[in-house]
């Protein structure tokens, strides 16, 4: 599998995550990242499909993608995980960036 852009883990826990936002409109200390494992698994699929498409490889932000994307249920992407709390505020000193999905 190539390298992804976008996709780190949890430093102390290992977890995998999306990332949404690499820093926070004016606080560069923190980020907003979607976990992986609790996600619906028409959510997660369809998360990950579009972090692996081109338009998300080519996108500087994740979001940027997240904000036009749909969900199988017709709903975007980004208001959607927002609004369900899926959007997790997290320091960016504790997410390791991993290109690929097995690290």
């Amino acid at each position: 599998m190539a390298d992804l852009k976008h996709v780190g883990k949890i430093k102390a826990t290992g977890k995998k995550v999306l990332v949404a936002f690499r820093t926070l409109p004016g606080d560069a200390y923190n980020c907003l990242v979607v976990p992986t494992e609790n996600l619906l698994d028409d959510q997660h699929n369809s998360l990950i499909q579009l972090v692996e498409s081109p338009a998300a490889q080519q996108a500087f932000e994740f979001h940027e993608v997240l904000a036009r994307a749909k969900f199988p249920d017709g709903s975007t992407m980004l208001p959607t995980l927002h609004v369900q709390g899926k959007l997790i505020k997290v320091g960016t000193d504790k997410v390791e960036m991993t290109p690929n999905f097995q690290a």
